[in-house]
């Protein structure tokens, strides 16, 4: 399922409205959401998609509820989201997409939210990025390094 855009924007979107709030239960599904490795997945099907402009805007709608916590586990999500490409995978669709209002206004948040921890830790989100794209591979050996996707995260996220 990690080739297909269709899938892969659904399954970020599934993920942005279980996540969405800062209730006690949003912040446990955001949680589970990283531990099922959501945003590694995430980052490698937005450079997987990175023509797809509706995958990227699921895909920052995601991003912004699962890391969107200011507590500590917020904190390490944002981190770990940096780490994972995803701070790279949202500027990467800015320039994309310029004239895409809703998706600027979406990677607008993301880069919000992930600069400041990318700041606070030094890397500014570019020191280390573990996207196979921005490190020069091409989409389908990167859809091949996560055979998991974001498909399989997000069914063990629901499902467990």
């Amino acid at each position: 399922h990690v080739q297909d855009s269709g899938v892969q924007e659904a399954a970020c979107r599934l993920v942005r409205n279980v996540t969405f709030g800062l209730d006690i239960q949003s912040r446990e599904r955001m949680q589970a959401a990283a531990d099922a490795g959501f945003l590694k997945a995430v980052a490698t099907a937005m450079a997987a998609h990175a023509d797809h402009a509706r995958v990227q805007d699921a895909a920052c709608g995601a991003v912004v509820n699962v890391c969107g916590a200011n507590d500590a586990l917020g904190k390490a999500r944002k981190q770990q989201a940096v780490r994972h490409g995803v701070l790279a995978a949202s500027e990467a669709a800015r320039a994309k997409f310029p004239g895409d209002a809703a998706l600027q206004k979406r990677v607008q948040d993301v880069l919000k939210l992930l600069n400041s921890v990318a700041a606070i830790d030094g890397t500014g989100g570019r020191r280390r990025s573990t996207s196979a794209v921005s490190a020069g591979g091409s989409r389908a050996s990167l859809a091949a390094g996560s055979s998991s996707g974001v498909f399989a995260s997000t069914r063990k996220l629901i499902f467990g």
